[in-house]
């Protein structure tokens, strides 16, 4: 995989505290949308993202494969059709909250910020000496079992938001501007016992139910 150097902004966001005025002697402060905090809604047909509500991710990047014999890469997670990719470095403004963002710049679409890879990975050490020898460790080796790599990113995705009040971590992915828990936790529960599950578990989780009607005759 390749995390590229860019920010990725999505018209489809969470919002950030701002200060828009004054209420008597204390600031008003409100909720505003914030492109760089894209709402992730867009999966892939798969048993790890199968019936998930909306993703929370901050500061994303557009994510690109690269070839990799033997390993199987399936995108998990995509930006709206209202993407706008901005080349790193990339100056932040907290003001820019408050402008309208002009629709025109965000004319990329579906950029996958998530990647599941599967397959015998190729060693760390390949082809490197092992220390104080000339002994080189093989490309690959044939004990090597299949393994199972989640890349997604956001490097905050499973870091907990803590209430600034008590100083407890909030539930993984609960915005507690927005007062809405996303399913960044079924998100990360889907896919470790995807990669851990031998025994099919997870496909009965994602179950689709079809609902027929049900038609009285008589």
């Amino acid at each position: 995989m390749r995390i590229n150097p860019d920010l990725l902004l999505d018209l489809n966001s969470g919002v950030i505290p701002m200060v828009t005025g004054t209420l008597g002697d204390k600031p008003k402060v409100e909720p505003m949308p914030w492109q760089f905090y894209p709402l992730i809604n867009n999966f892939s047909q798969h048993p790890i993202t199968r019936n998930l509500d909306a993703v929370y991710t901050k500061f994303v990047s557009s994510i690109d494969t690269v070839k990799a014999v033997g390993i199987h890469k399936t995108p998990l997670l995509f930006t709206s059709r209202y993407t706008r990719v901005l080349p790193s470095p990339v100056p932040v403004n907290l003001n820019d909250a408050r402008l309208e963002p002009d629709p025109k710049l965000y004319k990329a679409q579906f950029k996958p910020v998530g990647y599941l890879l599967e397959g015998q990975f190729r060693s760390l050490y390949a082809n490197r000496a092992e220390p104080g020898t000339t002994h080189y460790q093989p490309a690959t080796s044939p004990l090597a079992k299949p393994a199972k790599v989640l890349v997604i990113s956001d490097g905050d995705f499973v870091r907990n938001e803590v209430d600034p009040k008590t100083g407890r971590p909030f539930r993984l992915g609960f915005d507690r501007l927005a007062n809405t828990e996303f399913a960044n936790r079924e998100l990360v529960l889907n896919a470790v016992d995807y990669m851990l599950d031998e025994s099919g578990l997870i496909a009965v989780r994602g179950k689709q139910i079809t609902l027929r009607p049900w038609i009285s005759c008589g």
